[in-house]
């Protein structure tokens, strides 16, 4: 069953369902994506000082995942709204739409 995008022009957070135990581990199911993925890259260790990202993008439409530790957003879109989210937990995806400036940490 995909996951359900409630606006596509308003940022927000999605809950991925676990597969798996926590004796076993988890996994995600692709197919649960709310969109096909045509790129994808990570970061790691990270110093929690550096502040990456201080741009948007005109098309492009992105949902990210902390596999590890935690990562904070500050989004603001085109009429100056302002959004702060927090990724802490490897099922749970934030969907920022295009237009939208972010910086993280």
């Amino acid at each position: 069953m995909k996951i359900e995008i409630k606006n596509y022009n308003s940022p927000q957070l999605l809950d991925f369902k676990k597969v798996g135990s926590s004796s076993l581990g988890y996994i995600s199911i692709a197919e649960e994506l709310p969109f096909e993925i045509k790129r994808a890259y990570w970061t790691y260790y990270a110093p929690h000082e550096v502040i990456r990202g201080h741009h948007a993008h005109k098309e492009l439409k992105q949902l990210i995942f902390a596999v590890s530790g935690s990562i904070k957003f500050e989004l603001e879109n085109v009429l100056g709204q302002k959004f702060n989210f927090v990724l802490d937990s490897p099922d749970i995806g934030l969907y920022i739409p295009k237009l939208h400036w972010r910086t993280m940490q």
